[in-house]
């Protein structure tokens, strides 16, 4: 039998799905907040429970799916584990924040635990980096993996950012407060996760240089359109020998790479690997349909007994470097001397920088957009 903890977006596409497809393990418990609310379709009332602990600790619940978000997923994380229980989980910033620590719980207590849907949603990413991983060493990853500022970045084509946002909002991809999407926070965490699966070591998120798209304006992504390239919030990490480089900021990356051209609330991951070169996956990175579906994949995983509970994080010490790059930067008001001294020449309505650590430009009063490619004015 399943547990569903939360009956959110997410946990209503699991249960949407759930009743079209035939499925060996049924729903007993889900989660909610509010027993007294009204829910259309929902004839057997008593399938649902405000008490978490009534589902961790029901015996004939062996898979936990864990769709609510929230941070108190940890210890309900922690406790199924304890009482050994397989668990699913959509949370990405649970994952981030206790990674290796729920990781080797699961391992000890002879436990499955899968994250899919917490990286890139609709899009298969982990499995594959799993599989490839354990004979290949995993040079690079990348990608875009947040769909809410994707979508903005696309609607900015034709409208200024603050129209891009009203807009994500209102079709239910952006939060009342969407500072997690919008400052790279969420997009952070999604890499923190990718990278430390295909390192072989831990990268924490206080090791990723993180620069949102808030600051951007419509005229800069004209601009680089008129040169020919697309803006996207690029998610990186590269490995070299132990050292680590990663980051998430706005990218300036040319129109022939199929990332620049990746639009709406799609996302794109790569990863690169000493055997099999470059691979590349891309699917829908939000919605209810498609993070449910990734759930239910890897519960699938779980029945079918095709998921090793065998921790797959490596112990590996890892060299974090700072990352460096040549930035596009623009003045929004008074320009600063300061800031001038690190730009080797103008450009467009802005400057192009030297090659610098990534961090100098963290608190700049403007635009800042990373060059993939060195610029030679």
């Amino acid at each position: 039998m399943i547990g569903l903890l939360g009956f959110g977006t997410v946990g209503q596409g699991v249960w949407e799905i759930l009743g079209k497809n035939q499925f060996p393990y049924a729903v007993k418990k889900i989660l909610i907040r509010n027993l007294k609310k009204e829910r259309p379709g929902m004839e057997d009332k008593k399938i649902f429970t405000d008490n978490p602990e009534e589902i961790l600790e029901d015996k004939e619940i062996r898979i936990i799916l864990e769709c609510t978000g929230d941070d108190r997923a940890y210890n309900w994380i922690k406790k199924a584990f304890e009482l050994g229980k397989d668990v699913v989980t959509a949370n990405k910033k649970v994952v981030s924040e206790h990674f290796e620590e729920l990781s080797a719980l699961a391992e000890e207590k002879g436990c499955a635990f899968l994250y899919e849907a917490s990286v890139a949603a609709g899009t298969f990413l982990l499995k594959p980096l799993k599989e490839e991983k354990k004979w290949s060493e995993i040079s690079q990853v990348e990608g875009i993996l947040n769909g809410t500022s994707n979508f903005i970045l696309t609607k900015m084509q034709n409208k200024s950012y603050e129209e891009a946002l009203k807009e994500a909002q209102d079709s239910g991809y952006a939060e009342e407060d969407p500072s997690a999407d919008v400052k790279g926070l969420d997009a952070m965490r999604k890499l923190r996760i990718f990278s430390t699966l295909a390192f072989g070591g831990k990268v924490g998120e206080e090791d990723i240089f993180t620069l949102g798209i808030q600051n951007l304006e419509k005229k800069d992504l004209d601009f680089f359109k008129e040169q020919g390239y697309g803006v996207k919030l690029l998610a990186k990490g590269v490995k070299r020998g132990d050292e680590v480089t990663a980051y998430v900021m706005p990218t300036a990356i040319p129109l022939c790479r199929t990332v620049a051209r990746i639009d709406g609330t799609r996302n794109l991951g790569s990863f690169t690997s000493t055997n099999g070169g470059q691979y590349v996956f891309e699917g829908l990175g939000a919605g209810k349909l498609p993070t449910a579906g990734a759930m239910l994949r890897d519960t699938a995983d779980i029945l079918e007994k095709r998921c090793s509970k065998k921790n797959p994080l490596g112990q590996e010490k890892l060299s974090l470097k700072q990352a460096r790059g040549q930035v596009y930067f623009r003045f929004h008001d008074r320009e600063e001397e300061a800031w001038k001294t690190l730009a080797k020449g103008p450009w467009g309505e802005g400057y192009i920088s030297i090659p610098v650590d990534l961090e100098k430009f963290s608190d700049f009063p403007g635009t800042v957009i990373l060059l993939e490619d060195e610029h030679a004015l």
